[in-house]
């Protein structure tokens, strides 16, 4: 294994631990044939993104940019555990296609804005099933793409993204009359029943334009604005009669395509309002969805190429996909301008413009974390800059952080580690003495905001130098 890229932003010292362990990596290199080929030597041509999505690995195979803010991708359900990122690989219907995902969580979250194309015979008021059918050797999936045809009307469905915007792109047999379901109601369930407690949606039919904003409580409560901009104006809609207990609307949409064949859409998302939710939109202003897939693949392959190994194939799979699901999170969700939504509900700009989120912190702390400082030192001082951002909104460092929100997940202080290997590995994007107060306040204050099976304080820990399971609620030992 060796070192292709190293950015001059890498810190000294975890320089000189990345070439300890590509060191230490070389003492058991394998080697491919001399004879590969320009293509077999790209990193991303080797990631498979459908390893993980068979059983509860929790991943998804839909199109995203390294840390990105979105994810469109395939949802066969919205609940149920062994549907934490929607998919499964032997499931045979899809439900349609939403623009957020999470990978490896093993808890269910986002899943927003879903949209399902169709032609031929119409859905009307009266449909109740909207999933379609599927072949799995009609789906391919690469970092940055995805597309899969659905059998049922034979619509070819393709997917990419930039850092903030989603694209679909729907390919119909024949032209003429189409249809695309929009469900706002759609998220991927972690607790039962709808989880959307309020909403406003507007569509102006002559732009084909669509935007709105969703209040979830899930696992955590958060803020969804989106803007949705199709590339045809909208001939009809029909509003969808709500379930019991839904807030948010689905819709019927028809588009007249003519001698077209091709629809697509574009959905930013964003946690602030709708016109940070527009100006993401601009993330692929002027760009044609093949110009913004190949700016996904080129990202990635940037990336993932800065690690060379020469193994046999199988195993070259095996690395390159753990090392593009590495990467994938934590995502930054700032808007383009700047301006973020924190734990506690306020608005405000994010440090450096960045502001990383779906932060699994206690799974991410012993190895994810140095592996990105030692292969996207880039990126580290931001991370921890969100961290102490959060900490100065909530009181204390984030113990799971999903869209900027809280959810208390697992136990302990496992932010204290990230910044303790950031400082002592060299990293001085951040201020040291906020750190520290940030990581005392965190293990000594009391958390009025936490909820009733959290850890409020430590008074029965000061007492007895543990935590008794007697004595508290939930898990005791990290």
């Amino acid at each position: 294994m060796k070192l292709a890229q190293e950015t001059s932003e890498t810190p000294r010292t975890a320089r000189r631990l990345l070439w300890l362990a590509l060191a230490v990596a070389a003492c058991t290199r394998s080697h491919i044939a001399q004879a590969a080929t320009p293509e077999e030597r790209l990193a991303s041509r080797w990631v498979d993104p459908f390893i993980g999505t068979d059983g509860t690995g929790h991943t998804f195979p839909g199109a995203t940019v390294p840390f990105g803010m979105v994810a469109p991708s395939p949802d066969n359900s919205y609940s149920g555990w062994a549907y934490a990122s929607g998919y499964q690989y032997r499931a045979p219907r899809i439900q349609g296609f939403s623009n957020s995902h999470m990978s490896g969580t093993g808890i269910a979250d986002l899943g927003d804005v879903l949209l399902q194309p169709s032609v031929g015979r119409r859905w009307t008021e009266a449909t109740l099933d909207f999933s379609r059918a599927y072949l799995r050797k009609t789906e391919s999936a690469t970092p940055g793409y995805y597309a899969v045809k659905l059998l049922d009307n034979q619509v070819v469905v393709e997917l990419t993204a930039t850092q903030r915007v989603a694209l679909q792109r729907y390919t119909f047999k024949q032209g003429g009359h189409v249809q695309v379901l929009v469900d706002v109601q759609h998220v991927l369930h972690y607790l039962e029943g709808p989880r959307v407690t309020d909403s406003n949606v507007t569509v102006d039919e002559k732009s084909g334009t669509m935007q709105g904003r969703t209040h979830l409580v899930n696992w955590t409560a958060r803020e969804l604005v989106f803007a949705v901009q199709f590339s045809q104006p909208i001939a009809q809609m029909t509003p969808l009669p709500a379930r019991t207990g839904e807030k948010a609307p689905r819709y019927l949409l028809d588009f007249e395509l003519a001698q077209s064949r091709v629809l697509e859409v574009r959905v930013a998302l964003s946690t602030v309002d709708p016109v940070g939710a527009r100006n993401n939109l601009n993330d692929a202003q002027g760009r044609s969805f093949n110009a913004v897939r190949h700016d996904a693949d080129a990202a990635w392959e940037q990336l993932l190429s800065r690690l060379d190994i020469d193994v046999p194939s199988r195993q070259r799979r095996i690395f390159y996909t753990a090392l593009y699901h590495a990467l994938l999170h934590p995502s930054d969700i700032a808007d383009a301008d700047g301006r973020v939504r924190g734990p506690t509900g306020t608005i405000g700009p994010a440090r450096g413009g960045h502001y990383y989120s779906t932060l699994s912190l206690w799974d991410v702390s012993r190895a994810q974390f140095p592996l990105l400082a030692l292969l996207v030192p880039e990126r580290v001082d931001d991370i921890v800059n969100s961290l102490l951002q959060h900490q100065q909104a909530q009181g204390y460092l984030p113990l799971f952080a999903v869209w900027g929100g809280e959810t208390w997940c697992m136990i302990g202080n496992p932010s204290l580690p990230i910044i303790a290997h950031a400082v002592s590995t060299g990293f001085h994007g951040f201020d040291w003495h906020e750190a520290l107060n940030a990581m005392v306040t965190t293990s000594t204050a009391p958390r009025p905001s936490a909820p009733e099976w959290a850890q409020h304080d430590w008074d029965v820990y000061e007492k007895y130098g543990f935590l008794p399971f007697d004595k508290v609620k939930g898990e005791a030992v990290s």
